[in-house]
């Protein structure tokens, strides 16, 4: 396989995970947030279509990501609980901020998203515990948001939210590298390499960069691997 950017410390393949993975060896933590499944449009490589998400997702997890090495996977609240019973923990992203749609036709205005967890048991305790619930805001949007559309509200301050870096603009839905960098200080360690099959703007492998880590990434949809490989040619980022 060619990379599609590496330097000293990252690699970027482009392609499917699912075919590229069985040719890498096993690393010492698969961080990922892969499509949820909601009919989002990350590009025409993608299938996060409601029908047949979960009938490739469900093999991938149990086939490819999780023989790979200790998985922590973000994924859609309640859903991923139904369709991946096989973890052995869950986490929680809690972000204070919200500005989303309510549960159904109820009042609740969901300020939490699941880290479904497999294989933590194998990292041992000899490092600083790491609490189950993190909370860290999402980044704002580059464009205005508006606060009622569609049954969305806001509830809190917008200002709580971090500014997103402006590389990942193009990305719908990047993940707050503020986040990325908790859990990768939590569960890995300096020298080890950090895994992101579905890797998008590269906001997982630019904490683990800034972290004296290794990273992997493999991203199917070309745009973002530009993305990435624009951000992992910066230097190191204090």
């Amino acid at each position: 396989m060619k990379p599609y950017f590496e330097d000293e410390a990252v690699t970027i393949y482009h392609g499917d995970c699912r075919d590229i993975l069985p040719q890498l060896g096993p690393v010492d933590l698969v961080l990922t947030d892969p499509p949820y499944g909601v009919g989002r449009r990350y590009g025409a490589s993608y299938d996060d279509s409601r029908a047949t998400y979960w009938d490739w997702f469900r093999p991938c997890v149990d086939d490819v990501l999780r023989p790979a090495g200790t998985v922590l996977a973000m994924t859609h609240r309640l859903e991923a609980l139904r369709q991946l019973p096989t973890w052995d923990w869950v986490a929680c992203w809690h972000k204070p901020y919200g500005a989303g749609a309510r549960i159904g036709t109820s009042p609740l205005l969901p300020h939490w998203e699941p880290i479904l967890m497999w294989g933590i048991h194998t990292l041992g305790t000899k490092r600083d515990s790491l609490p189950d619930v993190i909370t860290v805001n999402p980044e704002r949007s580059p464009s205005p948001v508006r606060l009622k559309s569609n049954g969305r509200i806001q509830h809190g301050s917008r200002d709580q939210a971090y500014e997103r870096d402006t590389d990942t603009a193009e990305h719908p839905l990047p993940k707050p590298i503020a986040l990325m960098k908790r859990l990768v200080a939590g569960l890995s360690s300096e020298g080890q390499t950090v895994l992101d099959p579905f890797m998008g703007s590269g906001t997982t492998l630019r904490a683990a960069k800034d972290l004296g880590r290794k990273a992997i990434g493999i991203e199917i949809e070309e745009r973002y691997c530009e993305i990435a490989a624009k951000r992992m040619a910066q230097g190191v980022l204090v």
